[in-house]
């Protein structure tokens, strides 16, 4: 059960670690992953329930700007290539999007 408090301390948490604040990230993460995990398992499936979460805190919590991609691989707990393809997926529904809003208004 979340309380109050901690609801506060996990959003000033996620806050900083949008702002780029490195250890503010990697607390985020840790107090969250579990009941990332579950909800993921849960929605999913168990087998995929690692990959998904690792894929939830990439997309959401986005590297500062200028963080190497062996920095974002290590706060991740993932390999560089994770990463790369990560951010190249990203890039892609991205465009994707812009070019799907833009059928759509034309």
């Amino acid at each position: 059960m979340v309380t109050d408090r901690r609801a506060d301390d996990l959003t000033e948490l996620a806050l900083a670690a949008g702002r780029g604040d490195r250890d503010a990230m990697e607390r985020f993460v840790r107090a969250t992953q579990r009941d990332v995990w579950r909800l993921v398992a849960h929605l999913a499936d168990v087998s995929l329930a690692d990959d998904l979460t690792r894929e939830t805190y990439l997309r959401a919590l986005p590297a500062p700007p200028g963080l190497p991609y062996a920095e974002a691989a290590a706060i991740c707990h993932v390999p560089v290539g994770t990463i790369r393809s990560r951010v190249a997926r990203a890039r892609e529904d991205l465009l994707g999007a812009d070019q799907t809003r833009r059928e759509g208004a034309g």
